[in-house]
């Protein structure tokens, strides 16, 4: 491999591409299965002993499509079926994706015409450097069980939730099991990609870590596989900001939609105050004439009853203020 000579950014294993170049080839199964037994804590003859890739690496379509999702499928020899994915950078609703791609791993292998019996187990493995919403411990493990825990609808599916920001690396026993001494490996493959790092012994006793260690400082000093990585890198950023940039215009033309709406809405309130304002005027104005209209009608029958008695004519009008002419039309 050509390599670089100037300094650079080292990919840890962390990085998607970088992880499937190393454990999602088909030259080297050895190592995802010392990694998968690992993990899942197998021993003895519950260890997986050989597996088939179901999405192989494949560098042509990584040139060429920087979309695609960058996860690891396998199936060991028994046909359980396994999807392992690495993650760096937080996202959204990562337990529901990883749930996601792994019913969609479980229900695929079933072709038309076979029965439900003969789908096999699918265990789906998501190593994180980041909180993940679903637990407390470094490793999580999810099951379909009843709300009490006691009692399993099937073994089916299984998903595992592994958060390198809880590895413990100050514990005296840190790198006393396999899982521990590839946890250490994975949480701090930045620093073991850099030529010449100096490998604690212990890692070296465990099978397939030397290989791991020696593929990932190869890729780092690669120029062609650096080119790849540093693509999807650029795509990713510039994705990004394509997607923060729509959300700004989105956001902005949604508040300017409110803001229209709320001027709107003010607009039709003050019109709405106004004639109610408008008709109370007119109700106020109705109801001083009905008053007037009846005092002037008790003045008169006061008039008729002050005529009746003989009172005249104009002492009436100057008592009651009333016009001559009108009291003369009661009579």
């Amino acid at each position: 491999m050509a390599k670089v000579s100037k300094e650079y950014k080292y990919y840890s294993l962390l990085n998607d591409y970088v992880f499937k170049w190393i454990f999602g080839n088909q030259e080297n199964p050895k190592l995802l299965i010392c990694l998968l037994n690992a993990i899942l804590h197998l021993k003895g003859k519950d260890k997986i002993v050989g597996i088939t890739f179901l999405n192989p690496i494949n560098l042509k379509q990584y040139e060429t499509d920087k979309t695609s999702v960058v996860d690891t499928k396998v199936k060991d020899a028994n046909n359980q079926t396994y999807n392992i994915e690495v993650q760096a950078q937080p996202q959204l609703s990562y337990n529901l994706r990883a749930l996601y791609y792994l019913t969609k791993l479980y229900g695929s292998q079933l072709l038309k015409g076979e029965k439900y019996n003969d789908l096999k187990k699918s265990i789906g493995i998501s190593i994180t450097a980041f909180e993940v919403d679903v637990g407390y411990e470094l490793q999580e493990r999810f099951m379909m069980t009843n709300e009490r825990g006691d009692l399993k609808i099937s073994d089916g599916i299984e998903l595992h939730f592994i958060n390198l920001k809880k590895y413990d690396d100050s514990k005296k026993h840190s790198l006393k099991t396999p899982f521990e001494k590839w946890l250490h490996v994975l949480r701090f493959s930045e620093r073991y990609a850099k030529m010449g790092i100096k490998v604690e012994k212990e890692l070296l006793k465990e099978e397939g870590i030397a290989m791991v260690i020696e593929l990932l400082q190869k890729i780092n000093a690669d120029v062609q596989a650096r080119s790849l990585l540093e693509a999807k890198e650029r795509y990713l950023i510039d994705t990004s900001l394509e997607r923060y940039a729509a959300y700004k215009k989105g956001a902005e033309e949604e508040r300017q939609k409110q803001q229209k709406k709320i001027k709107a809405i003010k607009a039709q309130n003050k019109l709405e105050l106004q004639e109610l304002a408008q008709k109370k005027d007119q109700e106020k104005e109705q109801e001083l004439r009905k008053l007037e209209l009846k005092k002037q009608q008790e003045k008169l029958l006061v008039a008729k009853s002050l005529l009746n008695k003989g009172i005249p004519v104009k002492e009436i009008a100057q008592i009651l203020k009333l016009t001559e002419s009108k009291i003369e039309s009661l009579l």
